[in-house]
């Protein structure tokens, strides 16, 4: 079968979304031996409204275009939803990997700070030496950025340089740690939700249910997320549910609802929060399956505790990953 797939970015409402879905019947009318997937990536249209609107299309076209126009929904990082399952994943991918967010839209320095930051995770990991091609494809940057920031390491003397040019950390000192944190992670951007019922339900409860939604793209951070890490960390309890979204502050958060209908998007960003949502904008994730929890990676977890006010907590959890590392750079 003849299919036509185009991935396109920038639908944010159900207008674009039924001129996207009109150019594509003006298409299948021209050629009537193919059929055509339109993905939307980082769309603010949920999938709810998404089914919706393709039924309704599905209704008013000609009934010879019926059934081979097909709408998915996704994200640059591969993620789908509505992907219709005679549709070749491969053929999909090649697409996928076409589609190139400008990078400039990012804030000002996050690609090299995602750069950094898989390097210090490949550290911490033991994954040794990483070619700036590998580092650029788990970051999702250019070459120029990933050099860029590989530069600055190196300049700093923090790096070991190999033959072929890979890179690993020699060593990450704790007093530059808060440093990497303030300046690194003021590029990340989140969503806080605020209960409104006035009776807001459990960090335990939220996870619960966070639990039964079952999404490979989303997982747990702050306290919670700390803890699997870190198990000797020195808290009772959860101050709020803080989440790690693989995707961009342009995701649908439409998820948010099933957790509790009562939790709205805060307009203040300094009022505390029940639940907060981080967005993860890189191609590898470093989640961690911990038994049925879905993990964020340490720096994640660790940036959160800063956030939260809890240096001394947060600095306890850093000297513990090192001294880890450590011990099994020597075993």
């Amino acid at each position: 079968m003849n299919v036509q797939i185009k991935v396109k970015a920038g639908v944010f409402n159900v207008r674009d979304l039924r001129a996207e879905l009109l150019a594509f019947a003006y298409l299948a009318q021209e050629d009537q031996n193919a059929c055509f997937l339109l993905v939307l990536i980082d769309s603010r249209v949920s999938a709810r409204r998404m089914i919706e609107e393709a039924s309704l299309f599905e209704s008013i076209i000609a009934p010879h275009i019926r059934g081979r126009i097909h709408l998915a929904k996704g994200d640059r990082f591969g993620h789908f939803e509505g992907l219709p399952s005679f549709i070749p994943r491969e053929l999909l991918q090649r697409e996928l990997e076409n589609y190139r967010p400008v990078e400039s839209k990012r804030s000002a320095g996050v690609g090299q700070f995602n750069v950094q930051n898989i390097l210090l995770l490949s550290w911490l990991n033991g994954l040794g030496p990483q070619t700036i091609k590998s580092l650029g494809e788990a970051a999702g940057t250019s070459y120029p950025t990933t050099a860029a920031a590989i530069e600055t390491l190196e300049a700093q003397g923090m790096l070991y340089v190999e033959k072929d040019r890979s890179v690993s950390l020699r060593y990450f000192p704790a007093e530059q740690w808060r440093k990497w944190i303030a300046s690194g992670f003021t590029h990340r951007k989140s969503a806080r939700f605020i209960d409104r019922s006035g009776q807001p339900r459990p960090p335990s409860s939220l996870i619960k249910r966070f639990m039964r939604l079952d999404r490979n793209d989303i997982a747990i951070s702050g306290i919670e997320g700390a803890r699997e890490h870190y198990p000797e960390l020195d808290l009772s309890g959860a101050l709020r549910v803080d989440l790690v979204l693989h995707g961009s502050h342009k995701s649908d958060l439409s998820f948010v609802q099933k957790l509790d209908p009562a939790l709205q998007l805060a307009d203040n960003p300094h009022q505390q929060a029940d639940l907060v949502i981080h967005f993860l904008d890189r191609r590898a994730t470093h989640f961690e399956r911990h038994g049925q929890l879905l993990i964020a990676d340490p720096l994640e977890c660790l940036a959160d505790l800063y956030d939260l006010k809890l240096d001394q907590q947060a600095d306890q959890m850093f000297y513990s990953l090192t001294e880890r590392k450590k011990r099994a750079s020597r075993a």
